[in-house]
């Protein structure tokens, strides 16, 4: 989770880098830092440091909602984008905070802290459904990034529903090019 969340950082940043030199050494330089943040929090993580990985994962997150929302204010398409970060980011704070957090405040997520709770007795327990939520918020991202990359190589971009055999036939955004787009 927070491995992956560090690369989306990184796309998000390099999306307003550019592509020159300058952008590139700015991007290489984040690359370095986000690799030691992310090796020291799994590091704390492994030595029992469960809140501060939860707590650096939730900074990731939290700073790639900026600054895609950054990007997305400075965008000249942010009509066609607005929906996969607004989808992302309900998937990740709707599943957190009815899925997860309540079953751990319920439930506890230790050991020591688990006592007695109805959510306990639900046949799939709500963490589950919490993975399949942080799952979708990362693919809305993605298609964002996609989209935007897209566009700021000038290859003009265009948004287009389907219904995918893939995903359990659920509608999902396909980006498509001007030529793909006239079939």
């Amino acid at each position: 989770m927070l491995w992956s969340s560090l690369i989306f950082l990184w796309i998000a940043f390099s999306l307003r880098c550019g592509v020159d030199s300058k952008g590139q050494k700015r991007a290489s330089f984040l690359a370095v830092l986000l690799l030691i943040y992310g090796a020291a929090s799994t590091w704390i993580y492994f030595q029992g440091g469960f809140e501060i990985f939860i707590s650096a994962y939730i900074m990731t997150i939290a700073s790639v909602a900026i600054t895609s929302g950054i990007h997305l204010a400075k965008s000249e398409v942010r009509h066609a984008t607005l929906p996969f970060i607004l989808g992302g980011l309900g998937f990740y704070i709707g599943g957190a905070l009815l899925l997860w957090v309540p079953e751990q405040v319920l439930c506890g997520n230790r050991v020591h802290d688990r006592h007695h709770s109805a959510l306990l007795d639900l046949p799939v327990p709500l963490h589950a459904f919490f993975h399949l939520t942080s799952s979708a918020g990362p693919i809305c991202w993605l298609t964002f990034a996609a989209f935007e990359s897209l566009h700021l190589e000038n290859r003009k971009p265009w948004v287009r529903y389907v219904s995918r055999y893939e995903v359990g036939f659920i509608p999902v955004p396909e980006v498509l090019s001007n030529a793909e787009r006239a079939v």
